[in-house]
Order: structure tokens, then sequence, then C-alpha cells
């Protein structure tokens, strides 16, 4: 008995050979291998989730065609494609919860769940696994089953959601060892040009022009909301808005991931789409989906615009001040042209010389020729140069002439001004290692709502707005006073300009359907075009217009200064006439 012990512990060495695998094992080999070949990218990333061992077999067979991923590894590179082992039905829901908590899970890849197992009603199981994906919101998906009455046969099921008749689940081919029956693509066709009005959920954010208020409770003018007409026109869509009541409410989401606003309210997936003037974000972008528009929005400040000249100043602005000083010089050397070549005294050939450029009427009965000819010269001259300066007077008595102190970021600071600076803006300025950012960062001011920050700005002066241009360029009309001077003066160099985007829900399935559509419109000028249809509109409907800075034409309240003036030379005239009849008389008693 002891010696049969020893017999029985000790060491025996051999090698055993793999089984020889199945036909129904080969035929999925090569079958996962052809799809792998003939439907995925060499460039694709393609991760496996396998429900029982390393099947070297497969893996042999799948190594030969692009890059793979197994199941426990994460890279950072969103995936391209997902082959999925189940071996019952509901096991899909499993592995496609474990899938989603990669970083890298990508709803709009291609997935193809497999099983080795047989059933005895396979369409019953793909209808469930389909059921699944979709629960998953995976829109581009196809299932390989054993076919139950052919050895080493594979059915394909697969679902068209969008196509109108066939968004059952089908078998749309049959491999049989890497061969297929049709060789039609699994998953292309998955997203028709018509989508037979697939409803979409969107929230738009009231900001002009980008999204207008509605009229009667509908949304219909907008930049964006057009855009999104036209593509539910092209598409065959229809679109559910879910506006929000407060404004400004786009909101932000964290790093980690919590949302707030209507941010949080798309990452809940109460809604498709965010619209409204929406900046291009990193930290947005690694939670939502986007289309960027050929429509690019920047940033400025706003400060108060300075008050129109008053008139006794423009008077003397009339005309340059050399261009004074050398016709008062010229009329002064005439005058004494005119009092060596003449018989006349100094005083009157001076007095004659200002007359002539003041279109005073002047008799001159000088009989020598270089007299007459420098009167004549001169009396051209001035005729001339009165011209030029009633059409200065003119131009100037009509139009504003503002002086802007504050046309600087510099200025801003000198002036002390405060800064109201929007939240979806603050990111901008959060450079730490840059001087001007921390003087900003220092006294800004939150602004909660636009309309109030800009209102602050031009009624306290003592206040900068930073503001999207598009949105000043439309509402720039309400900052005018009643008479068209404008309150606001922009800069015109820009902050920062960046694109704006459309949000959607990482499971949006048509994503790649709008990016694919929205360059196409924005390519043909539409976007530009509604632009200025909106902004023509607006001008022409609003009470104060842009254009009008001032009043056209010249009224009794432009002309009371040169009237008053005018009135004081009589007076003063008056005064030397009197003085001169005084002094006469009292000249001819003595």
């Amino acid at each position: 008995m002891r010696l049969l012990l020893v017999i029985l512990v000790a060491p025996v060495w051999c090698k055993l050979e793999p089984p020889e695998p199945s036909h129904n094992s080969k035929s999925l080999s090569q079958c996962l291998g052809a799809v792998t070949e003939n439907f995925f990218k060499v460039s694709d990333l393609t991760m496996v989730q396998l429900a029982s061992g390393t099947d070297g077999l497969l893996l042999s067979e799948m190594f030969r065609f692009g890059s793979l991923i197994i199941g426990s590894e994460h890279r950072p590179k969103q995936v391209d494609n997902y082959l999925i082992e189940v071996t019952t039905a509901n096991d899909t829901q499993t592995h496609l919860e474990e899938l989603k908590g990669y970083q890298n899970w990508n709803y709009h890849a291609k997935f193809l769940v497999f099983s080795t197992s047989s059933y005895k009603h396979p369409g019953k199981v793909a209808k469930i696994v389909v059921e699944q994906l979709q629960a998953a919101r995976v829109v581009n998906g196809a299932v390989l089953l054993i076919d139950p009455h052919r050895d080493g046969s594979y059915l394909v099921y697969s679902w068209y959601p969008f196509a109108k008749g066939r968004s059952g689940v089908q078998i749309v081919d049959v491999c049989v060892y890497g061969v297929f029956a049709n060789g039609t693509n699994w998953f292309s066709g998955k997203i028709p040009r018509n989508l037979h009005g697939y409803p979409v959920k969107v929230r738009p954010i009231v900001w002009p022009p980008y999204v207008l208020p509605p009229v009667a409770g509908q949304f219909k003018d907008g930049v964006e909301i057009k855009l999104l007409e036209l593509m539910a026109q092209v598409g065959n869509f229809s679109i559910e808005y879910l506006p929000s009541n407060k404004s400004q409410d786009w909101g932000t989401v964290l790093p980690n991931g919590t949302a707030f606003g209507s941010i949080s309210f798309l990452k809940r997936g109460e809604c498709d789409i965010l619209m409204g003037s929406i900046g291009a974000s990193n930290e947005r972008h690694a939670f939502f989906d986007y289309v960027s528009y050929n429509f690019p929005e920047s940033l400025t400040w706003c400060v108060p615009h300075a008050r129109d000249t008053y008139q006794w100043i423009k008077l003397v602005m009339v005309l340059p001040q050399w261009a004074t000083v050398a016709t008062y010089a010229t009329c002064v050397t005439v005058g004494v042209l005119l009092w060596t070549t003449g018989y006349c005294n100094l005083p009157e050939s001076l007095q004659i010389a200002f007359a002539v450029l003041h279109n005073v009427s002047v008799r001159f009965h000088s009989r020598r020729f270089k007299a007459r000819a420098l009167f004549i010269i001169w009396t051209l001259f001035a005729l001339h140069i009165t011209t030029i300066y009633q059409a200065f007077l003119i131009s100037v008595l009509t139009k504003p002439i503002y002086k802007q102190e504050i046309q600087t970021l510099t200025d801003i600071f000198d002036h002390n001004l405060d800064i109201w600076i929007m939240w979806s803006a603050k990111r901008y300025f959060n450079e730490q290692d840059d001087g001007i950012d921390l003087k900003i960062r220092t006294v800004w001011k939150l602004c909660e709502e636009i309309d109030d920050c800009l209102y602050d700005t031009v009624v306290t002066k003592k206040s900068a707005t930073c503001t999207p241009r598009h949105f000043i360029k439309y509402a720039v009309s309400h900052y005018v006073t009643e008479n068209g001077e404008p309150l606001l003066y922009c800069f015109p160099d820009s902050i920062v300009t960046y694109p704006v985007e459309m949000l959607m829900t990482k499971a949006f399935p048509l994503t790649d359907y709008f990016r694919a559509l929205v360059p196409r419109i924005s390519a043909a000028g539409l976007m530009l075009h509604w632009e200025k249809q909106i902004f023509e509109f607006h001008l022409r409907n609003s009470t104060n217009r842009v254009e009008y800075l001032g009043k056209y034409g010249v009224g009794i309240e432009d002309l009371l200064l040169i009237f008053g003036t005018l009135l004081f030379g009589h007076f003063c005239a008056f005064l030397v006439f009197l003085l001169e009849l005084y002094t006469g008389r009292r000249l001819k008693r003595k």
C-alpha cells in the first residue's frame, strides 16, 4: 500500500493536444476575420469583449486585420468597433454596462454581438439582443448567431431604426466560413437621408441673433433656428423645442462631470441638442458631441460713448488752424498791397480786404491796373474760400463729432471702470501668468443679465461690459438717444475669437449625419445670408436706427449761436457808429 501511494504521487510528464475546433468555431473565426477586413478600416481601434477565456483561433484570425483592445485594457482613443461575445441573450446588457465604464466608450461605433452557443430560435434571441442595444442608444449594430439548421452557417441580424417599414429585426446576410451570401455592408445605411419625422428634442437659449425670442410660443427666427429648420426640411425630421425659463441659462460642466443649467438638462438626456451661441470648450467636448459652424463669434469691450461736441466748439473746428491763420494773414497782406498800389489809406484798404473776404459789398475806385488786378484776384479767392468754409460749416454743424476718451483696455483701467463679464466668458481670462488677466480678475463682476450690465454702462458711465460682437451688433439700436446718438462705444479690436457650436448628447444617433449636413449649408453661405436678413429686418423695424447718429439738416437751434454772434457784431458796430458821431461832433465844435 505504501509503495502504491508513492507511485500515485510521482510526477508524470505528458503533452495534451488541443481539441480540434468545431466547424462552428472555425466558421465564426473566419466570419469575424472577414468582417474586420471588409467592414472595419485599417486605422480603426476595435475592442473585443469575450465571454469566456481567450479564443486563440478567434484572436489569431482578427489580429491579421487592424488593432484590437482586449476588454480589460484602457486607451484614451475612442473605440471605433466593438466585438462582444455573449453566452445568453441577457448578457448583452452586462457587457454594455462594463464597456460604458471606459472613457473611450463610443455610442457611434459599430457593434457586432456574436455567440458560439446554438439557439433553437435565433430570431427571438437576436430580438432580445437588439432591444438591449437600443436601450443603450446604440444605432449601428449587427448580431451574428449560429444557424441551427445548417452546420458552420451564421445568420446575420440587424435593424434600421429610421427606415420606414424596416425598423424591426431582420436577417440581412448569411456567413459561412468567411464567405458572405449577399456581400452587402452590415453597418451602412443606418441613417438614411429621409428620417421620416424622427423627433429631435432641442433646448434653445435665447441669444440674438442666433436664437431670437419666440413669437406666440414658437421659435421662428435666428441664425441657428433657421439652420435647424432647414436641416429638418432636408432630413425630414421633426423638432420639439424645450426652452429654458431663465436668460443666459447655458450652464457649465466641471471636469468631474458635474453639470449646471441647461448643460445638466442635456447631460441627463432630457434633450438631444443644446443651441444658442455656445462657444467651443474642451471641458464640454469630454462629455458631449458637437457640430461647429463656420460662423465664428468674438468678444469685445463696450464702454460709455462720448457725447457730441458743443456747437460753439464746432465753429472753431470748421477749418484747420493753419488754414484759418493762413487765410487771415493773406487778407492782411492783400490789404497792405492795396494800400501801396492805390490811393486809399491803410485802414481803408484793410477794411476793403476784410469786407471782400466776408462777402460784404465795397466800393473800390482805384484806376491803377495793379490795384484792380489784385482786387479781382482777391475777390475770386475770397469767393472760393467762402464757399469751402460754408460747405465745411454745414458738414460740421449737421454731423456729430465725438472725442472718445476710452478706446483701449488701458484706458478702462486708467478710468477705474468696473468690468462686467458673463459666466460663459470668464474662462478666457483665467491665465495665471498673464498680468492683464490678473488685473481683470481683481475688478470683474459677474454679469447675470447682459441687458442690465449694458444699461449700467450707459447710465452710470462707470463700467465696461465684455460683450459678444454679434449680440451687440443686433442690440446696439436699443442703446441710443431719442435723437439717434449712440450711448455705447465698442472697441473695433476683439479680445478673443472662438467657434460657435451645437452641443449634442454622446448618444445622439444623428451626430454624424448633422456633421455632414451643417458644412454643406454653411458652404452655401446661408448662415451669413440669414444674419444679414435678421439685422436688416431688425434695424428696419427698430424705433431708433443705428445709422441715425444725428439730425440731418440744419434746424433753428443749430443756428442760434450764429445769430447770436451776428447780433453781437451788429451791436458792437452800432456802438462804434454812435462813438464816431459823438467824436465827430466834438471835433467840429473845437
